[in-house]
């Protein structure tokens, strides 16, 4: 089986990364995560909420 991308996926994916890259930055994840962990804490883990979030 050939697993490579095809040119196709290769510029999705380039363009993807090249978008999260610029509107998506390590601080803005980071931060992201941070207020999801902590809302979490506050609401309980999903499996206690029934809730993804």
């Amino acid at each position: 089986m050939d697993f490579t991308f095809t040119e196709e996926q290769q510029l999705l994916r380039d363009s993807l990364r090249g978008y999260l890259r610029s509107h998506y930055g390590f601080d803005h994840r980071r931060a992201r995560a941070a207020a999801k962990a902590v809302g979490m804490r506050t609401r309980g883990a999903p499996s206690q909420t029934g809730s993804a979030y």
